[in-house]
């Protein structure tokens, strides 16, 4: 038996459960087994294409919304620190 990554699951206080999407051990989306983004690539001609990787889910309620609306997305890491200032 398969399951569907993208199958909503329970809706339980107020939210989809999305039981089937992978996950890391902190409960954000895994994007090592399932990438999301914007991808660059070059299409049969030549041009320059951009390619959203995410997918949609459509709710048994008729809705059709994207996954990183219903499973958080781990945010990115903060900038790094500016370098000290050289010493005089």
């Amino acid at each position: 038996m398969t399951v569907d990554a993208l199958d909503p699951g329970e809706f339980i206080n107020g939210k989809w459960t999305m039981p089937h999407v992978p996950r890391d051990p902190d409960g954000f989306i895994d994007e090592q087994r399932m990438p999301l983004g914007v991808r660059r690539r070059v299409g049969p001609r030549g041009e320059l294409m951009f390619v959203d990787l995410e997918p949609s889910v459509d709710l048994p309620t008729g809705e059709r919304r994207r996954l990183s609306e219903l499973v958080p997305r781990r945010p990115p890491p903060p900038p790094p620190a500016p370098p000290p200032p050289p010493a005089a």
